[in-house]
């Protein structure tokens, strides 16, 4: 892939700029400048780095920076309406056109891609980044880490990481990182087999308690079904003899008794008809009193009311005479010949009442003699009917009683003959008798065979299983850190020794030597750790006793190593390498082998970008590419 034509519209702090790269190659130095009101500050700002953002974001929809949201490349002052075009020409030669937008009117967030003029879109943005990838030869991680070569704010103090996060990198370097993922995929089917095979075990043990028990269920049933067979046996002998003995006891007992039934009719109406005339005596007797009650009450009514009358009269006649001469109302005088004539009225009317209080004692009196003349007949009467009763009921009782007496022998024998016939019924029923206990058994024995079976075959799932599991954890032990990625890890460490003793010549001419191995000696053996090995030319070993531009050049060496191994890893090579600010802070002699590194870069690349503050290197450059920022608006000049 080698650039030809980059376009920017509202992209981080570029309103619209176009850069030729098909008229710039070899060495080219990537400055910047601030004019207009920013006149004074130096270069850094003025929109360097967003141009290398604008190359990767045209590529693959990310800046070369991490860390940072979609809508950041949209230039703050417009909002909206970005747009890159990159142009570039890939292995075939023909020509690959990109268009990103990002909020842009039109287009919204839409990439378009096109061969030699031809729309090759894919059928989704996904779908249309994949084809990219394959045109540009790598995805942008790679290109990250093998076209752009920066101080990494990881790669630029390796030495001084973590051996985990040194492994990290390692694998994010090799692009191993799928192997992680996988690993925690497969610690999900891992844990899922591991489950499922504990599940399995679990059923297993209870498979194997449900047969036990149904063994000891068996064992029972068994001991059961001979306990009854035997008791069975015992309850027929008791039957048996017990038949025997009501036999017997119906021999002794006789023939059947004849059916001549004792005469009761006759004791039974003399009876009914001594009971019928104390009835009718009785109630005579009852009919008689209640009449004579009924005369005593209608005179002690008759009394009390004439007594009650004159009882009035005598009250009103008092109360006339208390009167006196004058009359208590109206204060005249009384007439004595009224006082005569209401005193006989008074008599008068008290003459009818006290007649009849005489009659009514007299009725009472009569009622009650004959009413004690009627009781005394009545008892004489119930004396004599009631023993004509008890002599009948006597002469009833006494037939009663043997015609009982033929009934109960008739009786005793008709229940001797039932209970012979039931004891025979039983012994009967006995025999047709079914040892429940025997299908129970044989119930019993049918699930247990049908358990055994399915245990056997849960066994053959628990290996299946089992087997599952443990290739999981193969490939679980394979995808970890001591598996696959250790063995990648050694593969590549003869590269990164190579690399790394060839930018050691370069940069120093052999005086730091750096090293990377992957064990670390100890007196009981050796431990699996990413180490790199640092040696100064004062005989130091150690990277943290190196002096800081010492350090500086070895974190180079160990980064430009870095990137090789990552550029090793790409499908195709490609033309072009970006050095954003890689050497700074070297001294005259680290400029002099920065430059050996540039020059060696252009001999096998055709396109070399430097961003660099070293005035020393600036003679060094075939062409010169400023961006210069002008009132917060940046653009590019080809200077040379």
């Amino acid at each position: 892939m080698r650039p030809r034509l980059l376009e920017l519209q509202q992209f981080l702090s570029f309103e619209d700029a176009t850069v030729d790269l098909s008229a710039v190659s070899g060495l080219v130095l990537l400055s910047g400048e601030h004019r207009g009101s920013d006149v004074g500050a130096d270069s850094n700002g003025a929109g360097k780095s967003a141009l290398i953002d604008g190359l990767t974001w045209a590529l693959y929809g990310k800046l070369a920076r991490p860390k940072h949201r979609a809508e950041d490349v949209v230039r703050r002052h417009a909002g909206e309406g970005t747009r890159v075009r990159l142009v570039f020409s890939d292995a075939l030669g023909r020509e690959v056109e990109v268009r990103r937008h990002r909020k842009h009117p039109r287009f919204k967030d839409a990439l378009h891609l096109e061969i030699d003029g031809t729309d090759a879109r894919g059928s989704s943005a996904a779908e249309t980044q994949k084809r990219i990838d394959a045109l540009v030869g790598m995805g942008h991680d790679t290109f990250i880490g093998s076209v752009l070569y920066t101080q990494h704010p990881m790669r630029g103090r390796f030495a001084e990481l973590s051996d985990p996060e040194k492994k990290e990198l390692l694998d994010a370097i090799l692009g191993v990182e799928v192997l992680g993922r996988a690993r925690d995929l497969g610690k999900d089917e891992l844990r899922g087999a591991a489950a499922a095979a504990a599940e399995l075990e679990a059923r297993a043990l209870s498979f194997d308690e449900q047969i036990s028990w149904l063994e000891r269920q068996r064992d029972d049933h068994g001991e059961r079904a001979a306990g009854w067979e035997a008791s069975r046996g015992r309850r027929r002998e008791g039957l048996v003899l017990r038949v025997t003995m009501s036999r017997g006891e119906l021999d002794a007992l006789g023939s059947e008794p004849t059916a001549e039934a004792a005469d009761l009719a006759g004791p039974t109406r003399a009876r009914l008809e001594a009971e019928q005339a104390l009835a009718s005596a009785e109630s005579d007797a009852r009919s008689g009193d209640r009449a004579l009650e009924g005369r005593i009450i209608e005179a002690r009514t008759a009394q009390a009311r004439a007594t009650a009358l004159l009882q009035e009269l005598r009250q009103e006649a008092s109360r006339f005479d208390s009167l006196g001469d004058a009359c208590p109302i109206c204060t005249q005088s009384i007439d004595p010949s009224v006082r005569t004539a209401h005193a006989e009225h008074l008599a008068n009317r008290m003459a009818a009442p006290a007649r009849a209080l005489l009659a009514a004692r007299a009725d009472l009196k009569v009622a009650e003699i004959e009413r004690q003349a009627l009781q005394t007949l009545a008892g004489a009467t119930r004396s004599a009917l009631l023993q004509d009763v008890a002599e009948a009921r006597r002469a009833e009782e006494g037939a009663r009683l043997e015609a009982s007496r033929r009934e109960s022998a008739a009786r005793e024998r008709a229940a001797a003959t039932r209970r012979l016939d039931d004891l025979a019924g039983e012994l009967a029923a006995l025999d047709r008798e079914e040892n429940a206990f025997t299908a129970l058994l044989s119930r019993t024995e049918c699930e247990l065979e049908d358990k055994v079976t399915a245990r056997a075959a849960l066994a053959d799932e628990i290996a299946l299983a089992t087997a599952h599991a443990e290739r999981l954890a193969f490939w679980d032990r394979g995808f970890g850190p001591r598996g696959l990625r250790s063995h990648l890890l050694d593969a590549v460490l003869p590269l990164l020794n190579a690399r790394a003793l060839h930018y050691t010549d370069l940069l120093t001419g052999g005086t730091l030597e750096v090293g990377f191995s992957t064990v670390v000696e100890k007196d009981d053996g050796v431990e699996d750790r990413f180490t790199i090995t640092v040696r100064g030319p004062s005989g130091v070993d150690s990277y943290a006793l190196l002096s800081g531009g010492e350090r500086q050049r070895c974190n180079l060496i160990i980064n430009l190593a870095l990137q090789d191994l990552v550029a090793s890893r790409a499908t195709r090579p490609l033309p072009i390498a970006i050095y954003d600010e890689a050497f700074e802070g070297l001294d005259r002699t680290g400029v002099e082998a920065a430059m050996r590194v540039l020059c060696e870069a252009a001999r096998d690349k055709d396109l070399v970008l430097v961003v660099t503050h070293q005035d020393a290197l600036r003679d060094q450059f075939t062409h010169e590419l400023r961006v210069v920022c002008d009132r917060g608006r940046s653009f590019v000049e080809h200077v040379s």
